[in-house]
């Protein structure tokens, strides 16, 4: 599932939960690694509702989370 997909309460959610804007994705030059979690984190709600964000914030890696946020062109045909 892609970023654009979230809806405006998950959007809100990752914000919340990262203390910034959506709006930080795209600004490369700042630090973003909570932002890049928690809206990880959100996508993955959706198959879990349980999922802890601390335990999942431990088990991705950085590219995992990229991986969730933008997932390859193909596998998101296949849905």
């Amino acid at each position: 599932m892609a970023i654009h997909k979230l809806n405006m309460a998950e959007i809100s959610i990752a914000e919340r939960k990262s203390g910034m804007s959506i709006r930080r994705l795209f600004d490369f030059d700042a630090p973003n690694s909570d932002l890049v979690t928690a809206v990880a984190w959100v996508i993955k709600l959706r198959e879990d509702s349980t999922l802890n964000y601390e335990a999942f914030a431990k088990s991705v890696t950085f590219d995992e989370c990229f991986e969730i946020i933008n997932p390859d062109e193909d596998d998101e045909l296949k849905k």
